[in-house]
């Protein structure tokens, strides 16, 4: 049985929330980071947490708790707090699904999709995005200028968590390359990366607003049909 592990990454400052980092505000009734951390344990075989370095030890015995298996560090960037994270892998583990914090509505449907379907994938496959279709127009721009209308058939909206073999992430992740999300680093470096359904549920949380929308949502039980 193949061993995975999840690395949820939660190092962030949430500049653009503008209150204490996003992923500790209290989300009907739990943390967002919370929220996120449940899903992963009940989903993988194991769990790294990334935090900021100056709460690293504050929360350590919370998230412990919580099911971590290990916590550590972040960095400036994602990609950096990513790294953090897969340094401190078992030597064992076979496949990672990397997640957002932000994301703490990931179902564990989704969780459970992406990780079969990085086990299950072809040997050139060397990673799984989840993504949702793009309903609204597309327009590349230079400033305040339309350059040109995209096809939106051929975007989606990708989300995490993100499934990789754990090899060819170390890999892409050796370069000390940034990117916004781990996928495009294999892209650059011609990997094959598949894309399944995500979920519209799935929001990502970015500003107080969406904090506020997220609650609303679940206030309301809104069901996207995922």
């Amino acid at each position: 049985m193949s061993i995975t592990w999840a690395v949820v990454v939660a190092g962030g400052r949430g500049t653009r929330f503008g209150q204490t980092p996003k992923q500790f505000h209290s989300l009907n009734g739990k943390s967002v980071l919370n929220w996120s951390l449940s899903t992963a344990k009940a989903a993988c075989d194991g769990l790294i947490v990334v935090l900021p370095e100056d709460l690293l030890e504050q929360k350590s015995e919370e998230l412990f708790e919580l099911g971590a298996d290990y916590l550590v560090s972040g960095g400036d960037s994602r990609s950096e707090s990513v790294r953090s994270g897969i340094k401190t892998l078992p030597k064992e583990v076979e496949f990672v699904l990397v997640h957002d914090a932000a994301r703490p509505m990931a179902s564990i449907n989704l969780w459970r999709r992406v990780r079969s379907a990085i086990e299950d994938a072809a040997v050139n496959t060397h990673g799984i995005v989840p993504g949702i279709s793009v309903i609204d127009t597309i327009k590349e721009v230079d400033g305040d200028s339309v350059l040109r209308t995209l096809d939106r058939s051929k975007h989606v909206l990708i989300q995490t968590p993100q499934g990789f073999r754990r090899k060819t992430l170390d890999l892409v992740h050796s370069s000390q390359a940034e990117a916004t999300d781990d996928a495009a680093l294999l892209e650059a470096e011609n990997f094959n990366v598949k894309v399944i359904d995500g979920e519209m549920t799935n929001v990502k949380i970015t500003y107080a607003k969406d904090l506020a929308l997220l609650k609303w949502q679940m206030d309301q039980s809104i069901d996207y049909g995922n």
